[in-house]
């Protein structure tokens, strides 16, 4: 079997019991295509190989593997809730995410469990990102998350990137909204 084939079948097709032992079993080897495997597993909801995603949360040596299980436990699987301190600390940066591959992918899922569940410690760490980061696509992520939470569309939001020539009206909005519902909920 073919990690890179499968990975096209899981967006569009459903797997079989084989195939997604394959996957998980590769998931768990660490290597060079264990990311995508990581993919395969959030995309064909295959829960039952939850422990080797949780596993995977703690990839100092390759922090792809982490930015794959939080990618296949919180955004396709909806799980953010059951990993909210680890998602936490993602978003602040942990010091062997060197590129910040799962600081990004956690700051987006971040914004988007704030658009359906409150949590004020999640909430004040996305505004100290957005408003303190020196990278500057961090703190565009950070922005982008929080235009999410406050309920903006992706149509909406230019991407971080783009982000970096000017931040559009709605997403100033989002911000000031944002910030007013972290004070309000101190209050």
């Amino acid at each position: 079997m073919n990690i890179s084939s499968l990975l096209t079948k899981a967006t569009n097709d459903k797997l079989t019991k084989g195939e997604l032992q394959f996957v998980a079993d590769v998931a768990a080897l660490r290597n060079h295509d264990s990311y995508k495997a990581t993919l395969i597993l959030g995309r064909s909801y295959a829960t039952a190989y939850r422990n080797i995603l949780e596993s995977l949360l703690q990839s100092p040596s390759d922090p792809m593997l982490a930015r794959g299980a939080v990618y296949a436990l919180c955004q396709c699987w909806d799980e953010t809730e059951k990993f909210l301190p680890e998602l936490i600390a993602f978003c602040q940066g942990v010091a062997w995410d060197e590129e910040n591959d799962v600081r990004l992918i956690s700051l987006s899922c971040g914004g988007e469990y704030l658009r359906k569940n409150w949590n004020q410690e999640l909430a004040g760490v996305l505004a100290k990102v957005a408003e303190n980061e020196s990278d500057e696509i961090v703190r565009n992520s950070a922005r982008t998350a929080i235009a999410r939470a406050m309920g903006l569309d992706h149509s909406q939001i230019p991407p971080p990137l783009r982000l970096l020539k000017g931040s559009p009206l709605e997403i100033d909005d989002a911000m000031k909204g944002f910030m007013h519902r972290i004070v309000a909920n101190y209050a």
